[in-house]
């Protein structure tokens, strides 16, 4: 398994083997991986997402239109998501203390309460999506157009420059995770250990998409003069939106109740662990993964071979 340090586990149990009885060996485990590849992602869809909330708000009140309104919201929902989840990076690497003593090195895991605060800021997303959504249907059989609407063209198309610059950042950080846990990038996607660049390249994938829809609204009104495909545009908006949220819920649920390693990585643990000479048999082998990177591992030592543990303490 590439995500494993080999050195780390033959340290732990360097230990164990100046022990004279059967014992319980519980250690932390640190994988390798690139966490600057997520902190770029998340720094840079941060900045750009605060500048295009405030280009599309802007031009919100030039404009009325309620496709612009709906993308607003979700440029400020992906700001305030990506902004806890640059609290959760900087706070991953301040010094341990007694609440949160798991160290490695000089980095702490992500104490669990940053990823509930995340789960709630996805709920929050949920709440944007619905408000867009109501704000829409209600605007269905509305009369008034759109006005200034070179200046939503201008926003649209910069927005997109932006946020499509951020989204390769996302996805580069994306793989290189995805590289680092020896994964496929859509297994990675889904069961990969740092939600960071997944959750930042699933924000700024569906911001482009909204940018297109909200374009293609405002082109179907300008053609038609029917401004009803601006009320369409919102509410497919507000659906995009909440069909984000509904996955970043569901990927990161499990970080929350202390997710197990994955299966072909507990058998190459204890493939390891079995292979050491003074362990004769391993017991009640327990896993869990405590951040991106980090994991935690238990197993009760049942027999040592005592002729090697001997050989091996006073030679």
């Amino acid at each position: 398994m590439n995500a494993l340090s080999e050195k780390i586990v033959e340290e732990a149990f360097a230990l164990q083997q100046s022990l004279l009885s059967p014992s319980i060996a519980s250690i932390l485990l640190l994988s390798p991986s690139n966490p600057c590849s997520s902190q770029r992602a998340v720094t840079t869809a941060l900045c750009g997402n605060f500048l295009v909330f405030s280009l599309k708000f802007g031009v919100w009140l030039a404009t009325s239109s309620h496709v612009m309104l709906a993308e607003a919201v979700h440029s400020i929902a992906d700001f305030a998501n990506q902004a806890l989840l640059a609290y959760g990076l900087i706070s991953s690497r301040r010094a341990p203390d007694a609440l949160h003593p798991d160290k490695i090195g000089c980095i702490m895991a992500i104490p669990r309460k940053d990823l509930l605060v995340f789960d709630i800021c996805c709920r929050y997303i949920c709440l944007g999506s619905g408000a867009t959504i109501v704000h829409g249907i209600q605007n269905l059989w509305s009369q008034e157009q759109p006005e200034n609407m070179k200046y939503a063209a201008l926003v649209i198309g910069g927005s997109l420059i932006i946020e499509g610059a951020s989204l390769f950042i996302a996805i580069q950080a994306v793989k290189k995770g995805a590289a680092a846990e020896g994964m496929k990038v859509r297994d990675y996607i889904w069961r990969g250990h740092d939600p960071t660049s997944v959750a930042v390249m699933t924000e700024d994938g569906a911001a482009v998409a909204g940018l297109i829809i909200a374009g293609a609204s405002l082109l179907a009104v300008n053609t038609t003069r029917n401004p009803i495909y601006d009320a369409v545009g919102s509410i497919i908006v507000g659906n995009l939106l909440g069909l984000v949220a509904i996955f970043l819920i569901q990927r990161n649920r499990h970080s929350l109740i202390g997710r197990a390693m994955d299966d072909n990585e507990m058998e190459k643990i204890l493939r390891l662990l079995k292979n050491d000479p003074v362990v004769d048999s391993l017991y009640d082998c327990k896993s869990e993964v405590i951040g991106p990177g980090f994991y935690r591992f238990k197993a009760e030592i049942g027999d040592f071979s005592y002729d090697i543990l001997f050989f091996s303490v006073f030679s």
